[in-house]
């Protein structure tokens, strides 16, 4: 470790990231200092491309809720994420179970799929929850629709970039709480990502 951080030191190198945050986390870590290396530095946040996104459709929504067992009044906290360790889907899964207890016309919906998948779909049914708590795995049809069914966007990682997910549920105006960690400050617009007011 401490090698590479002395090659570092010493190479021509350009550090680049998708956000501030993590990038001046490299610089601690290298033990450089940005004002010592000008124009080696550098930010390329990441870019959404909405031609690429589609429009939810109420009728794919209405069946999606039909199919998810979600009945009319139901709010859904959504997420979508890898089943991975970095992501922390075991806290997500811990928030929707205390959320569970406390309120009974909340579902949640988390899209994606990974290594924990096993382990969390065994731990939704030691805690009963797996007519609240649904994992879709990886979802073929079309993401608006998924994020069309969402009332609130639910993300606990505890390492991120510029999230891609974050900005699409913004995109589609979709209220989001995630923690304070990596970019996740530079990727969200508070009080601007909320369209209308389905979440009361």
């Amino acid at each position: 470790m401490w090698e590479s951080r002395s090659r570092s030191r010493r190479l021509a190198l350009t550090l680049i990231n998708n956000c501030r945050n993590n990038l001046n986390d490299w610089l601690r870590w290298l033990e450089l200092d940005s004002e010592r290396l000008p124009g080696r530095t550098a930010v390329v946040p990441n870019l959404l491309d909405t031609s690429a996104l589609t429009n939810p459709d109420q009728n794919r929504i209405s069946v999606l809720r039909n199919s998810l067992g979600i009945m009319p009044g139901t709010k859904v906290i959504g997420g979508v994420l890898r089943l991975e360790r970095e992501k922390d889907p075991q806290l997500w899964i811990e928030i929707a179970a205390r959320l569970c207890r406390a309120r009974s016309d909340v579902k949640f919906v988390l899209v994606g799929d990974g290594r924990l998948r096993s382990e969390l779909e065994r731990d939704l049914a030691r805690r009963d929850l797996r007519g609240r708590v649904t994992l879709t795995g990886t979802v073929s049809e079309a993401l608006g629709d998924q994020y069309g069914l969402f009332d609130l966007f639910l993300l606990t990682s505890h390492f991120e970039g510029l999230s891609n997910v974050l900005l699409e549920a913004q995109f589609y105006g979709v209220p989001v709480v995630a923690p304070r960690v990596g970019g996740i400050p530079e990727a969200l617009s508070p009080g601007r990502d909320r369209h209308d007011h389905r979440w009361a």
